[in-house]
């Protein structure tokens, strides 16, 4: 598989960033603004934050979009100000840096993750360039989540045969069998230990540099 490989394709939450970050977005900051441009306490806020989001739905792409709920709630604030409120929450996990510098002097890299693009371009700000393309299930197709044919579309817009791609992520079925039913490479990355290390299964980053350099 090794000397097949041309592009890494990597999900964002849970791969290379702790989930808390995303999560705290959604659940404290946004509440956070809300409270002060209405006036009213943190956790009155949230409450309605909270059950509005739970009017709409993880199954509806809107849920997934913050743009629409600034607009639905009204705020002055832009997305990308609320997320620059809370930079100081995001934390990669310590194998990502260590294991993209390298990596990237070898394989063209991209991001291919379920958050929004407003959330991955933020992100990734600090390693930015080393990645080729992004691509947002939620914004790029408009799917509430990963399916084939989003894998499938990564490759129509690059250009490239999918098994020269190798995609790493969290979820065992999001990312590892989906991807390969659509005819890509792929790691499952287990970081919580739960399944049994095979030679599909990486425990960290440094795991698939180790296995690609």
């Amino acid at each position: 598989m090794k000397s097949s490989i041309r592009i890494l394709s990597f999900d964002l939450v849970g791969t290379l960033i702790h989930p808390e970050y995303v999560d705290s977005f959604w659940e404290e900051e946004i509440p956070k603004q809300l409270a002060r441009e209405r006036g009213i306490s943190f956790e009155k806020a949230r409450e309605y934050a909270l059950a509005e989001y739970q009017k709409i739905g993880d199954n509806d792409v809107r849920w997934y979009l913050p743009a629409f709920w600034t607009k639905k709630f009204g705020l002055l604030t832009s997305p990308i100000t609320i997320l620059e409120t809370s930079a100081n929450k995001m934390c990669y996990y310590p194998d990502t840096l260590e294991a993209l510098a390298p990596l990237h002097d070898r394989y063209q890299m991209i991001i291919a993750s379920g958050a929004p693009i407003e959330i991955i371009e933020f992100v990734i700000r600090p390693i930015a360039s080393y990645f080729h393309r992004i691509f947002s299930t939620v914004s790029s197709l408009g799917y509430v989540k990963k399916t084939e044919d989003f894998y499938s579309h990564i490759c129509r817009e690059l250009g490239s045969k999918c098994e020269s791609i190798l995609h790493i992520g969290d979820d065992k079925i999001l990312d590892f069998e989906l991807s390969r039913r659509a005819g890509f490479n792929s790691y499952y990355l287990d970081r919580k230990c739960d399944d049994p290390l095979g030679y599909d299964t990486i425990r960290n980053l440094v795991e698939l540099r180790n296995k690609l350099l």
